[in-house]
């Protein structure tokens, strides 16, 4: 980024300029020691002052020229938090784009020890999706809807990976069975845009083979607790420990 090249002269140019105030000086016979010393003695007071300044600006320095983990319009997650877009970047913060248009401002100290996930360098997109089928699924069914779904892959080449992996996680005998399925798109996570428009299309197909081949799943009758010494019946008219409807009338 200019800014950060610009930032960057502009530290490099401070520092000449600096030696060759020292220079001049003991070309006209100025003792340099004694203002280096006391030179020194200034900048140890102002940056015991600003320790913590001082130690923010060289953790950017480290973070933006040696761990370089974004470039400019890469798309990055910060934290588990919304995809965002690198727009600016300077030595001390770096300035992001949510893909909802809001302008975010980052101090880079404060990056430095953030998770950052870059999607602009991440390799193909590879969804998990998970779903429920009934326990008593017959397997030649499960069978087909496997097949179905590597067809569907098939048929769309320019969007998906053939043979998405098919993984049994749990199966909880006369519940149900939990299954993943594991499809690879052709884009990276950048394109998140048309990455989940695709997937949109395969759950859309996934939903209509399950219908097609009656594969459901049902929450199995659930038990009714109720508390000691209380009756489903209170406060039921007419019940064991109800009113009576005629009083109530």
């Amino acid at each position: 980024d200019d800014s950060v090249t610009d930032g960057l002269k502009n530290t490099v140019s401070g520092a000449m300029w600096l030696i060759a105030f020292f220079i001049a000086l003991a070309m006209i016979g100025v003792d340099v020691f004694s203002v280096l010393l006391g030179t020194l003695t200034i900048t140890a007071g102002l940056a015991f002052a600003l320790g913590n300044m001082i130690r923010n600006f060289f953790d950017s320095l480290v973070f933006i020229f040696w761990y370089q983990p974004y470039d400019l319009e890469d798309w990055v997650v910060v934290n588990n938090g919304t995809p965002m877009q690198v727009k600016k970047v300077n030595i001390t913060c770096t300035q992001f784009v949510t893909w909802h248009n809001k302008a975010c401002l980052f101090p880079n100290s404060v990056l430095a020890l953030a998770e950052i996930i870059n999607l602009s360098r991440s390799p193909k997109a590879c969804f998990e999706l998970c779903f429920l089928i009934g326990a008593s699924t017959p397997r030649d069914k499960f069978a087909e809807l496997k097949k179905s779904i590597q067809m569907f892959c098939l048929q769309h080449p320019t969007e998906w990976e053939p043979n998405p992996m098919f993984s049994i996680y749990q199966v909880q005998p006369h519940a149900h069975i939990q299954f993943g399925i594991w499809p690879t798109h052709k884009m990276g996570w950048a394109e998140f845009k048309y990455i989940y428009a695709s997937r949109n299309d395969l759950f859309w197909e996934i939903l209509r083979e399950m219908d097609r081949l009656n594969v459901r799943y049902a929450l199995p009758p659930q038990p009714i607790l109720f508390p000691p010494n209380e009756s489903p019946y209170d406060g039921v008219p007419g019940g064991p420990g109800g009113p009576d409807p005629m009083t109530a009338a």
